[in-house]
């Protein structure tokens, strides 16, 4: 007997079906940003790095330029150095 009509497990085999295509098709966008999220990361290793060593050669043309002066790693948040003239404290004061 031929049936003109899908039963009912035909149509729930069809809506998981379709389920399952948007579950992968989601998962491969998915994936896709997490290729480009790394590839940012790396990105951003990289241009670190490289502010370091800009920052480390920086400090020593100071130390050519102005031999009285100091320079403390890391004394502004995080981003280096605060620059010093022999004999002052942090605070530009004379000691």
């Amino acid at each position: 007997m031929l049936l003109l009509f899908p039963s009912r497990s035909d149509e729930a085999l069809s809506r998981a079906e379709m389920a399952k295509a948007e579950l992968e098709l989601q998962l491969n966008r998915l994936r896709a940003e997490e290729a480009s999220l790394r590839d940012a990361l790396l990105k951003m290793q990289a241009l670190n790095e490289g502010l370091g060593q800009d920052k480390i050669e920086l400090n020593k043309i100071i130390m050519q330029v102005r031999p009285g002066v100091t320079v403390s790693p890391g004394s502004s948040g995080g981003w280096g150095g605060g620059v010093q003239r022999s004999g002052e404290t942090g605070l530009g004061h004379k000691e």
